[in-house]
C-alpha cells in the first residue's frame, strides 16, 4: 500500500514537473536577469525594440518585476496574465491579430477596469457578442460609404481651429497644445452628441481620463495582479485604492449618463441635432430594450474617449516636424495650389492666394501630402503599444502563447525597422510615394477585429487640417528658422505618445487676412 502511494506521489511530481518545464521551454525568450528594466519607465518601446535585437521578434516576460515591493515574493502565484508577450514583427502580427481573430481579439484585464466603472468602454469588452454590437454601431456611422455626411461638421470645425491658430499668442506652447485640443475635443463631442461641450465637462473628462491611466498603470496597483482583493471593503486597512476608485467610477458614470441623457431629452422635444447618439437612438425599434439604449450609451462615451487623445497626438507629431522642415510645407503649398489651380475656377478670397480651400474631396489629388501624413504616423506612432490577450492557449512557430497574456504589438518599433525603411530615424516625407513601402496607417489604427472604426473620419480631420494649416500659414519654430534636428525632439510615454512640446508658431501667408 505504501509503495502504492509512493508511486503514486512519484507520478504526480515527475508530471506536475514535466508541466513545469514544458510551460518554461514553450514560452518565448526572455530578457536575461542582468538587463537594465530601468528603460522601461520611459518609453519602453525603445527598451523592447532594443531587447528584440538580441532575443528575436517575439519575447516573453513574467510581471512580477511590476509588483509592489513587499508582493513580489508571491509572483509566482500569478496567473497566465501575468506573462506579457512583446511582438515586434507586422508579419507575425498580421497571423495572430488578423488571421486568427477569433483567438486573438480579447483585451487584457484589469480589475481596476471595473472598479473605475469602464467595462463597458469599447476599448475594454471582452470579445464577443456585446463587442460586435457596440462595432456595428459605429461602422453605422463612421464606415467609408456614409463618413462623407460628417464633412460640414469636419470643415466647420477645422475653420475654427484655423482662427484659433491665427490668434494664438506667439510662443505660448502651452496654448497652442489647448487650442488644438479643444478643436478636437468640439470635434468628437458634437460627433458624438450634437452640441458643444461644456467647460464643466471637459474639466470632468480630462479628471477621468486622468483616473484611468493611473488605474491602469503597471505595479501601481495589488487588486489588478490579485483579483481577489476586490473584495476588501473600504474601511479595510490598506483598502484605500477602493474609495478612490468608487469615487472616480462616480465621476465617469456621470460623464457618459448626462450628455445621453440631454441628447433623449432634446429629441423628445423635436430639438436633437444630428449625432452619433441621435441617430443610433432614432433607428432602434419603438420597443427597444433598455440594453440597446445603455449600449448606445456606453459606445457614445467610447468614442469620445477613443478619439481624442491619439487624434491630438498626430496632429501635434505633424505641426512640430512640418516647423522644422520648411521645404516640406513648401512642397504641400505648391501641391494643393498646382491641383486647385487645375480642378477649380479661380476666384478671388480674402482669405488665401490659392483659387479656393481645399476640402476633403481634393484629397485624393494630394499624394505628397498623404505621404507627408503616413510619414508622420511612422515616425511617432500615436500609440505605440497595441495590447491584445488570447481567449484561449495557442502556439505560434513552437512557442506557447498561454490564455490571458498580454500580447503587446510593438507598433513603434515595427515603423523603425531598419530591414523596412531606409533611414528609420530620419523624416522623409516623400517616402511613401513609392506604394511598394509599407503604409503604417494600416495598422497604426488596429488590427483584426479591434481595429479602430472610426478611421476613416478621423483620417478625413486630419488630412483637412494639414492641408488647410499649410494653406493658410507658414508654421515656424518658435525660435525661428533653424536647421532640423530631430535628434532634440523628445515624446511623452503613455498610452499614447506626443511632442514633450509643441513649440511651433503660425504665420498668416496672407498679410490681410483677417
Amino acid at each position: 500500500m505504501n509503495s502504492l502511494i509512493v508511486i503514486g506521489a512519484s507520478c504526480f511530481l515527475a508530471t506536475l514537473l514535466s508541466i513545469v518545464l514544458r510551460r518554461k521551454a514553450d514560452l518565448p525568450p526572455v530578457p536575461d536577469a542582468s538587463w537594465s528594466t530601468s528603460g522601461l519607465a520611459d518609453r519602453p518601446w525603445r527598451t523592447y525594440k532594443k531587447w528584440s535585437k538580441s532575443l528575436g521578434p517575439i519575447f516573453s516576460m513574467r510581471r512580477n518585476t511590476t509588483l509592489p515591493t513587499l508582493l513580489r515574493p508571491f509572483g509566482f502565484l500569478l496567473p497566465n496574465a501575468s506573462t506579457t508577450i512583446v511582438i515586434d514583427s507586422l508579419d507575425i502580427l498580421v497571423e495572430l491579430f488578423q488571421k486568427r481573430s477569433e483567438i486573438f481579439s480579447d483585451r487584457p484585464w484589469w480589475p481596476m477596469v471595473q472598479l473605475l466603472g469602464r467595462q463597458d468602454n469599447v476599448g475594454f469588452i471582452p470579445y464577443g457578442n456585446k463587442l460586435r454590437e457596440a462595432r456595428k454601431l459605429l461602422h453605422a456611422e463612421l464606415n467609408p460609404q456614409v463618413v462623407r455626411k460628417w464633412e460640414p461638421l469636419v470643415e466647420e470645425i477645422t475653420q475654427k481651429l484655423m482662427i484659433d491658430l491665427k490668434n494664438a499668442p506667439k510662443g505660448d506652447a502651452d496654448h497652442l497644445r489647448r487650442t488644438i485640443r479643444q478643436s478636437v475635443e468640439s470635434l468628437m463631442f458634437r460627433l458624438t452628441y450634437g452640441v458643444e461641450p461644456s467647460e464643466d465637462f471637459l474639466s470632468q473628462m480630462a479628471e477621468a481620463s486622468k483616473q484611468t491611466g493611473a488605474g491602469l498603470q503597471p505595479g501601481r496597483w495589488a487588486v489588478n495582479s490579485f483579483p481577489i482583493l476586490t473584495y476588501v471593503p473600504e474601511w479595510a486597512p490598506g483598502a484605500s485604492f477602493k474609495k478612490w476608485a468608487r469615487q472616480a467610477k462616480e465621476r465617469y458614470v456621470k460623464i457618459v449618463r448626462d450628455p445621453f441623457d440631454m441628447v433623449k431629452a432634446d429629441m423628445k422635444y423635436g430639438t436633437a441635432g444630428p449625432s452619433f447618439v441621435s441617430n443610433r437612438l432614432g433607428a432602434l425599434k419603438e420597443k427597444s430594450s433598455p440594453a440597446s439604449k445603455k449600449l448606445i450609451m456606453t459606445t457614445a462615451g467610447s468614442v469620445f474617449n477613443a478619439g481624442t487623445d491619439s487624434t491630438c497626438s498626430i496632429i501635434e507629431t505633424l505641426f512640430v516636424l512640418l516647423s522644422l522642415h520648411p521645404s516640406v510645407q513648401e512642397h504641400i503649398y505648391k501641391e494643393i495650389f498646382d491641383t486647385l489651380s487645375t480642378i477649380s475656377i479661380p476666384f478671388d478670397s480674402a482669405n488665401s492666394s490659392l483659387p479656393r480651400l481645399p476640402e476633403p474631396r481634393d484629397m485624393k489629388y494630394l499624394e505628397y501630402t498623404e505621404s507627408t501624413i503616413k510619414e508622420a504616423f511612422r515616425f511617432n506612432t500615436p500609440v505605440p503599444l497595441l495590447a491584445h490577450t488570447p481567449s484561449i492557449s495557442n502556439i505560434y512557430s513552437d512557442w506557447r502563447i498561454p490564455k490571458g497574456a498580454w500580447i503587446l504589438a510593438n507598433l513603434w518599433s515595427i515603423n523603425h525597422d531598419e530591414k523596412t525603411f531606409k533611414d528609420p530615424y530620419g523624416f522623409q516625407a516623400d517616402r511613401f510615394l513609392d506604394h511598394a513601402v509599407r503604409d503604417p496607417t494600416s495598422y497604426a489604427f488596429g488590427l483584426g477585429r479591434r481595429a479602430c472604426p472610426g478611421v476613416s473620419f478621423a483620417m478625413m480631420f486630419l488630412r483637412l487640417v494639414v492641408v488647410r494649416t499649410v494653406s493658410l500659414f507658414e508654421i515656424l519654430p518658435i525660435e525661428g528658422p533653424s536647421k532640423t534636428n530631430l535628434k532634440e525632439l523628445h515624446f511623452t510615454t503613455g498610452i499614447t505618445s506626443s511632442p514633450k512640446v509643441v513649440n511651433c508658431v503660425f504665420k498668416p501667408r496672407d498679410s490681410n487676412w483677417q
